[in-house]
């Protein structure tokens, strides 16, 4: 194994040990990233709902505005929409601002403020983390339950010792004496 850049003999338990540590810090980057990508969503979701209830207003000044980045700076002077929101909405076709869309993102809104309220309590507590850490662990047990092994373990006696010449270890170069 490789341990602090050197290569190192350890037993089963060191070894498992330095698996979960790894695993536990390769959690903790994917969950922080999925908090982050869940909670720049949320902030765009936001922007859409309270677009629905101005519509009329913003649609107004986007047939005024001379280009996509005039309508942005719109947008967020006189909105009030953050940057992120202002490019999402300047980007949107109009037929997605209707009525009819706004349940279907009133329960996007409510399933990211779900998701970022657990990966937050997983991230906190180190219990939920450990619990988490649990689950994904044997997920990946289920993955990998039926799969068959691509090397094979021989018994020591069944090895050929392999004999080598001192002359193929020479390299073979012209020299000058």
């Amino acid at each position: 194994m490789i341990w602090k850049n050197h290569p190192v003999t350890i037993g089963i338990k060191d070894y498992l040990l330095h698996f979960l540590n790894y695993r536990s810090q390769t959690l903790v980057r994917i969950l922080t990233y999925r908090q982050k990508h869940s909670e720049q969503r949320l902030n765009i979701v936001k922007g859409l709902i309270r677009l629905i209830d101005i519509a009329e207003e913003v649609t107004k000044e986007a047939k005024n505005s001379n280009s996509r980045a005039e309508f942005e700076q719109v947008l967020q002077t006189k909105f009030r929409f953050n940057a992120e929101q202002a490019a999402s909405i300047a980007v949107i076709p109009l037929y997605r601002i209707g009525r009819q869309d706004l349940a279907k993102l009133q329960k996007e809104q409510e399933e990211l403020e779900r998701q970022i309220k657990t990966i937050k309590a997983v991230l906190s507590n180190k219990d939920l983390f450990l619990k988490y850490l649990i689950k994904d662990l044997q997920q990946t047990k289920k993955i990998f339950r039926n799969a068959k092994r691509k090397t094979k373990i021989i018994a020591e006696e069944h090895i050929e010792p392999v004999k080598i010449k001192k002359e193929t270890l020479i390299k073979d170069q012209n020299v000058v004496i």
